[in-house]
């Protein structure tokens, strides 16, 4: 099955701004989404299991020590440089692949005088901006109008995916009694295992506020949004 109209919904919001952080690189500020963030919503949009993360194609590209400077001149740091791939995998709620992503990534890491702890930041540096890469193939949800100048109004705002998917539609006949499935007279109680994900998408498309009241970052007494 392809992707549902409240999963593309989803993906077409914006990024909130609670969910950017910034840094500074070469010499001018860059906001990312944290690649902590990105897991949380590959989760809520996908579900639990139905995506891969895969970091391949590792290289230590070198390794080498440098002296420090001004106070720390008597000092040696170790400085590496790594090279990596990864893959993100989307699945449907079925399990059947519908999106498959690769990036790459080259970083070096702040210097540091132990050598494990270099090779630690610079590897998982690499790793961490491999992924949010890839994940921006998803939409602005996951950071792609971030590359807009730090923009986070959303820039792709819909698609041909939802406009052809109502047109194939067939339309009912007049007159034509309504379909009644099999399992009907079969009460359904929410606590039954699959009973949340039927008439998935028929359901309304939660707002931004809503998804995060329902994931617990809202403050109950002050209706603020909780930092993360």
């Amino acid at each position: 099955m392809p992707l549902s109209d409240q999963q593309i919904q989803r993906m077409l919001l914006g990024v909130g701004k609670n969910r950017v952080a910034g840094r500074s690189q070469g010499g001018s500020n860059v906001s990312y989404i944290p690649q902590h963030e990105v897991r949380a919503e590959l989760i809520r949009t996908f579900g639990f299991g139905n995506f891969d993360v895969e970091i391949h194609d590792v290289k230590c590209l070198y390794e080498e020590q440098r002296s420090g400077s001004g106070n720390n001149k008597d000092k040696v740091y170790w400085f590496v440089g790594y090279r990596v791939a990864c893959t993100l995998t989307i699945r449907d709620y079925e399990g059947n692949q519908i999106a498959q992503y690769t990036e790459y990534h080259a970083e070096e890491n702040a210097p540091q005088p132990n050598r494990g702890e270099a090779h630690a930041l610079a590897l998982t540096a690499c790793e961490s901006y491999a992924m949010r890469r890839a994940a921006i193939n998803l939409g602005d949800r996951f950071g792609l109008g971030l590359y807009n100048a730090g923009s986070m109004t959303p820039i792709v705002k819909g698609s041909l995916q939802m406009v052809e998917r109502d047109t194939k539609a067939p339309a009912p006949q007049a007159g034509a009694a309504a379909e009644v499935p099999a399992d009907a007279d079969t009460p359904v109680h929410d606590d039954e295992p699959g009973a949340q994900d039927m008439d998935r998408q028929d359901q309304p498309v939660a707002t931004e506020a809503q998804v995060d009241r329902a994931f617990g970052q809202v403050d109950e007494q002050s209706g603020e949004v909780m930092a993360r």
